[in-house]
């Protein structure tokens, strides 16, 4: 089990952290998680910046972890599609459209 933390999530891999996600507020690093496999640092990654925080698990193998990883980004991608094209049908103004459009998601951020 796995604990998302506050900030920024970014990818991290160097020297010192292979297949690490960090979590940034500016300059400041929050958190730091080493998963086992790249295809679960990955997975990790996507639910961070998908507004889910708290303890998550994820599958250990990395076949699975992979195909999750996938499912889980479809579905994602659908659900900006549709909440695009709704909000499309109800103004014409993108500024307003982006502004909706980000209101919402952090509505339904995944806590």
């Amino acid at each position: 089990m796995t604990s998302l933390r506050e900030g920024e999530a970014e990818l991290l891999d160097d020297l010192l952290h292979q297949n690490a996600v960090r979590f940034r507020k500016g300059r400041r690093t929050m958190g730091l998680i080493e998963p086992r496999s790249g295809e679960q640092a990955k997975l990790l990654l996507t639910l961070a910046r998908a507004g889910m925080k708290g303890l998550v698990r994820v599958p250990h193998d990395p076949t699975r972890a992979a195909a999750l990883h996938r499912t889980f980004k479809d579905w994602l991608e659908e659900r900006d599609r549709v909440l695009n094209q709704l909000i499309g049908e109800r103004t014409g103004d993108e500024e307003l459209q982006e502004r909706v459009f980000g209101l919402v998601t952090q509505q339904l951020a995944l806590t």
